[in-house]
């Protein structure tokens, strides 16, 4: 298979110019909608916009960090959470779960609870579960006696739960609509309900947050097979630059630190004692290994010729040596026949531009 041909099931065109935002603005307006004012519609489009040309500035910032931007702006609500479904998969996971106070240092992602993060919610089961399944609104006055409320699912960590409001983000494409995800508010209205305003707002929020998730999963596909190594599964140099571009300036505007490490590892020896395909194999090992030990939230890229640079978010100098001593040692143990180096350099002390951070890493490159 032509692995620059797209792969058939994603045939379907990103929504990004502006006459077609246009044309799905105002069919998304006319769903119940008439009772916006001029100032609404427009504050919600400009939000549509970004999250639709979000891209244009390469896969970062990141789609997740837009949608709690600008939901952080619009809506007001004690915690809110964006779960969606996985494109081979029928449940729901948190993606986003956050509230008013969240940290602007943090991606929006990484500020999901522990507890959250690992609940896994079926179709039917709990609020979040119904919605999915019905592709239908919700608001509930009264959560805890609400007999679809679920506490181990739709119950939050220090949170007393008494209302929620969940909309599906509805994708539609060729005549049919799918339930990408929800979008759930908690204890969010006042004594009379949710304002209908606010709730013509908010659906009208997740109709574009589909359109632009679902652009976002295929602009994906299509840019995994650029920014994705073959052979070891972590990213390419191109998508490293950009990642190192983004996180330097967020790092300036957070005033915080992050470290790289740069990781040189020679197979020369395997090549020529054990041959080629030993050598792919290792590398494909070391790969999963830098998977292994590495967090979520590290960019792990290798460059080609066992060639490997990683960049770890708000992470000292001393934190990323140990991680990087760490790695060394257990690529090591894979096979006695590989030599490896690390170097190590943090932002801002020994660069602020990533052409400076990744010579200051090389430089630093020791056994």
């Amino acid at each position: 298979m032509d692995q620059h041909k797209p792969n058939e099931k994603l045939t379907e065109l990103a929504v990004s110019d502006s006459r077609t935002l246009s044309i799905r603005s105002s069919s998304l307006v006319r769903r119940s909608l008439a009772g916006l004012s001029g100032a609404d519609l427009a504050t919600v489009i400009d939000a549509a916009k970004r999250l639709v040309d979000h891209r244009e500035q390469g896969p970062w910032p990141l789609l997740f960090d837009v949608i709690e931007e600008e939901m952080t702006s619009l809506f007001h609500a004690e915690r809110w959470a964006l779960l969606l479904r996985e494109p081979a998969e029928d449940e729901l996971s948190f993606k986003i779960a956050t509230s008013s106070e969240s940290d602007p240092r943090e991606y929006a992602w990484m500020q999901v609870p522990d507890r959250l993060r690992s609940i896994r919610i079926r179709a039917g089961n709990g609020i979040a579960g119904w919605v999915s399944e019905k592709n239908e609104t919700v608001i509930v006055g009264n959560a805890q006696s609400d007999s679809r409320f679920r506490a181990d699912v739709d119950g939050w960590p220090d949170v007393d739960v008494q209302s929620i409001v969940a909309v599906p983000l509805t994708r539609r494409s060729a005549g049919e609509e799918q339930c990408l995800g929800v979008l759930e508010l908690i204890n969010c209205g006042g004594s009379e309900g949710y304002p209908p305003t606010e709730l013509a707002m908010l659906r009208m929020f997740a109709d574009f947050a589909a359109i632009a998730i679902g652009n976002d999963r295929y602009m994906t596909a299509l840019l995994s097979l650029t920014i994705t190594d073959e052979l070891t599964g972590l990213k390419t140099e191109r998508f490293l630059m950009e990642a190192l571009s983004a996180e330097s300036k967020r790092a300036a505007r957070a005033n915080c630190v992050f470290s790289v490490v740069a990781l040189n590892v020679d197979l020369e020896s395997v090549s020529l004692f054990l041959g080629p395909q030993r050598r792919n194999q290792l590398l494909r090992e070391i790969g999963d290994k830098i998977g292994t030990i590495c967090r979520r939230s590290d960019v792990l890229s290798h460059l080609g010729w066992g060639e490997f640079f990683l960049l770890f978010p708000e992470t000292s100098r001393e934190e990323a040596r140990l991680m990087a001593q760490e790695l060394h040692k257990s690529i090591k143990e894979l096979d006695q026949l590989i030599k490896a180096v690390v170097g190590v350099a943090t932002y801002p002390h020994d660069g602020t531009s990533p052409q400076e951070l990744i010579q200051r890493a090389y430089e630093a490159l020791e056994l």
